[in-house]
């Protein structure tokens, strides 16, 4: 590596030489990295790069780039947690390390007014034994500030992919490149200053555009998170706007449900049932029904109880009637409903009926189907019925989630909660035969 080489010294030289490249290497590549390698893996890569510092002696700094090349996948290879950012403190380790050596190197030099040649044939040993030490107490110190001080490993999940990767092709890229020139400069017979200025001078252009690569994709970054957050307002926005729509319909809802309920009550003090039955026909929207299919419809839900649930299916059965479906209605004998929040069970029909109304009017076929049985875990409800367009069944128990616009799409949202607080109650929703079912199985 760099001028620690002696070109025409004895073997056993070369081989200390090697040695002690092979050291400096690994420690550059491997010291700074946030996730430490095994000592069988840093054997490894030690035992690779004295290969290729041999090699390097009779071929040149040329076997750097190859040498350089693999010493980065190997450390990818073998890290299993920070494979990027490994590699990514690999390459600055080794530039650092490249930096150091030829400064460190230059500058005693300077001082004591030897060429580099006859400086490294009376001084090659000693040099090397002091430089490896300085640089093992230069990466202890740098690792401690930058892991100890300002918690490097604690921030890396924080840091985009895209400036990792970016970061890491930058580092081998630079180093690869500074090899190459470092080769051609010698064979060229550059001076040693001016190889030590490029030293410099790669060194900060590494550290400018790896600058330039965190800024650029950090404002890129900034940029998508801030459309995200607008996006994310307006969804916001429509949805409190959704909801004051809802707290309105709800208050007017609730004054026309008193004064419907304060009208019934005063024909139910008259004893007029004949106004009273009328009075209904007109608030549940079956008016001009034959009485007979009204009555039809009473008589087959008489094997269910208790009356609470007969009365939300027959109100449900009427509406459906009102919009020109004709749903087909199927009873089990001695069916009977003893859940104790029987309320909850008529809310969660209601909504799957209304729910099953509405599509299916929209649909030619027009086709409802309301099933109650009994089973062994105990009654078994099912609502199915024909859409135009089979929905997301991922998406349907979403807030506000509908297909019929806004303000809409909170009912099987609730659902969804009452459900989760109340584990004895199986609800299962299905696509069958082009049909949408639900099914809800209560407990015995």
């Amino acid at each position: 590596m760099g001028w620690l080489s002696s070109r025409g010294g004895l073997k056993m030289r070369m081989l200390i030489s090697c040695m002690f490249s092979a050291v400096m290497i690994t420690m550059s590549a491997t010291m700074l990295a946030p996730e430490r390698l095994s000592r069988l893996k840093t054997v490894i890569i030690g035992s690779y790069i004295f290969v290729l510092a041999a090699a390097g002696n009779l071929y040149g700094q040329i076997v750097g780039v190859p040498m350089a090349a693999g010493l980065f996948l190997l450390i990818i290879a073998m890290s299993e947690r920070y494979r990027l950012e490994n590699g990514i403190m690999a390459a600055i380790g080794y530039l650092l390390n490249m930096l150091c050596n030829n400064l460190f190197c230059l500058g005693i030099v300077s001082l004591i007014k030897l060429p580099l040649d006859e400086f490294n044939n009376r001084y090659g040993e000693l040099f090397w034994s002091i430089y490896t030490v300085f640089l093992w107490l230069f990466l202890r110190t740098l690792r401690y500030i930058l892991y100890e001080k300002l918690n490097l490993a604690g921030q890396i999940g924080s840091i985009a992919p895209a400036i990792r990767y970016g970061m890491l092709a930058n580092g081998a890229i630079y180093t690869s490149i500074f090899l190459i020139t470092i080769s051609l400069g010698e064979n060229a017979g550059y001076s040693a200053r001016a190889l030590g200025f490029n030293c410099i001078l790669f060194f900060v252009c590494m550290l400018a555009s790896s600058l330039l690569i965190i800024i650029s994709a950090s404002g890129i970054r900034s940029a998508e998170q801030k459309k995200a957050e607008e996006y994310q307002k307006e969804i916001t926005e429509n949805y409190v706007e959704s909801m004051e729509h809802m707290v309105d319909e709800l208050r007017a809802f609730k004054h026309d449900y008193k004064n419907i309920i304060a009208q019934m009550a005063g024909y139910i003090r008259e004893g007029d049932i004949g106004k009273l039955r009328e009075y209904y026909q007109k608030v549940s929207q079956t008016e001009g029904m034959d009485y007979d299919k009204e009555m039809y419809i009473w008589r087959s839900l008489r094997n269910i109880q208790p009356m609470e649930i007969k009365g939300v299916l027959y109100e449900k059965i009427l509406r459906a009637l009102s919009k020109g479906i004709e749903p087909e209605v199927k009873i089990g004998d001695g069916l009977e409903v003893a859940y104790p929040d029987i309320q909850v069970i008529n809310r969660m029909l209601g909504i799957f009926i209304d729910n099953a109304i509405e599509a299916a009017a929209e649909t030619e076929e027009q086709k409802l189907v309301i099933e109650a049985q009994s089973a062994d875990g105990g009654p078994v409800f099912s609502v199915a019925n024909t859409c135009r367009e089979l929905p997301d069944l991922s998406k349907i128990f979403q807030k506000g989630f509908s297909t019929k616009g806004d303000g809409r799409g909170m009912g099987l949202y609730w659902v969804k909660n009452a459900l989760k607080e109340r584990e004895e109650l199986i609800h299962e929703v299905s696509v069958e035969g082009g049909m949408v079912i639900q099914r809800l199985e209560l407990p015995a």
